[in-house]
């Protein structure tokens, strides 16, 4: 089996992925969620991602358009127009997500460290 080692952008050393722990912990009571890692040498947090009551709908919401994504190319005799629009959509409302679970980090700079 191959390790997959990655460097911490803090201290340079080498640790592999899967020997970390994923943790979330809630800020500011329940309506952030904010999902991170340590380094196991230096300690350093790296936020992975934050999420909000409204960013879990759109990740819920973009997850439907992915099934339905599926779903038409499962069909054969779906319109190709149809799956590309689609297609489109998808990498629209994933855009959107990333640039609100950016907007997050950002508004939470401070509680991220």
């Amino acid at each position: 089996m191959n390790r997959k080692l990655v460097y911490c952008d803090q201290c340079g050393d080498p640790f592999e992925i899967s020997s970390i722990e994923i943790k979330t912990k809630e800020v500011k009571g329940v309506n952030y969620l904010i999902t991170y890692f340590v380094c196991p040498h230096c300690g350093r947090k790296f936020t992975i991602c934050v999420e909000d009551k409204k960013l879990l709908s759109k990740k819920r919401n973009l997850r439907w358009l992915i099934n339905e994504l599926h779903k038409m190319q499962a069909d054969e005799d779906c319109n190709k127009l149809l799956i590309e629009n689609q297609m489109r959509l998808v990498q629209q409302k994933l855009k959107e997500c990333k640039e609100y679970s950016n907007k997050l980090k950002d508004k939470l700079a401070d509680e991220l460290d």
